[in-house]
């Protein structure tokens, strides 16, 4: 069975080099960035057990804590713990899987792509968690989505014994510092002012993102961020619709066209901003001396916020 795996590993780990020594059973606990093993017992609220090491095949499971491997519950309750020492704790659906059912409104979902029933939306909940969910109802200006996770609405027990703490020595830390002209790599998350996460490393495979700062290959306030950060340091840059990809709509004058060639509806061209940013634009009303074009940018007129983590300096 391979069921842990996908009910509590994420997938791929960043490379590093570390050297790792067991410690031996006394005094010394769990801490934060400690490389432990672990065996464990999972059980529903009814008794059932839904996972073990047993079940896994007696191996202790190992994981560095605090790094996101598992539920941060599990993680955060070996924490304190010295070899051999048990501890309970209990993980409420939210903190785990999420609720069964999510209910939406209408107005949440792009005008242009309205819901339906089959489809699935990676869905953000108050706590940060992310879910898959599919929508399984619509009724009115209510969307109804089913979480798709196995455990979703679960209520979940673990049973954890510590069984070995292997303590690692990370690579000396750099000092160096990114700076214009860099070739980097970074994970990131963008979202949406109301925390709709509309791109992150995760859902582009999970691989950190390399680009050289300065050259213009992102948005110049991203690369910006990321100037003066250190390995492993993250940051959170807020960027305005006028620094991203520009307003929804742009009203020009006429006498800025060619004059042998008039604006007409439908038309599609590019369009500079005042700020020198060029956008794809369609003319979409021409009134006496006013043109109105519409940006085509899916995320036109979209404040922007990125936490942004430097991984690599090349």
């Amino acid at each position: 069975m391979t069921r842990f795996a996908s009910v509590l590993m994420v997938i791929g780990l960043l490379a590093g080099s570390i050297i790792f020594s067991a410690c031996s059973a006394g005094t010394v606990t769990a801490k934060e960035g400690d490389t432990v093993k672990v065996l464990y017992t999972g059980t529903l609220d009814d008794g059932t057990v839904f996972d073990s090491s047993e079940l896994q095949g007696g191996d202790p499971l190992e994981f560095i804590i605090g790094e996101g491997q598992l539920l941060p519950s599990f993680e955060q309750a070996v924490i304190g713990l010295t070899i051999n020492e048990s501890t309970t704790v209990h993980i409420p659906a939210d903190e785990a899987y999420g609720p069964l059912e999510v209910v939406g409104n209408l107005d949440e979902f792009p005008e242009d792509e309205p819901p339906e029933v089959g489809q699935q939306y990676q869905v953000g909940l108050e706590n940060g968690n992310i879910i898959v969910a599919q929508v399984s109802s619509i009724s009115g200006s209510s969307v109804t989505l089913e979480n798709t996770h196995q455990l979703a609405g679960e209520d979940l027990t673990f049973k954890i014994t510590l069984v070995e703490i292997l303590t690692h020595t990370p690579t000396p830390t750099s000092t160096q510092t990114a700076k214009e002209g860099d070739t980097v790599k970074v994970l990131y998350t963008g979202t949406l002012d109301d925390g709709t996460v509309f791109d992150s490393s995760e859902l582009q495979g999970g691989d950190p993102l390399e680009f050289i700062i300065g050259e213009g290959q992102l948005l110049p306030s991203f690369e910006q961020a990321v100037i003066g950060l250190t390995i492993n340091e993250s940051t959170t840059v807020y960027i305005p619709a006028d620094e991203a990809y520009g307003p929804l709509e742009v009203v020009a004058n006429l006498d800025e066209f060619p004059e042998d060639e008039p604006p007409e509806v439908g038309q599609i061209g590019y369009w500079q901003l005042e700020n020198g940013t060029v956008i794809e634009a369609e003319v979409i009303e021409v009134s006496g001396s006013s043109v109105t074009l519409e940006n085509t940018h899916q995320l036109a007129g979209e404040d922007l916020t990125f936490e942004i983590t430097l991984v690599e300096i090349l």
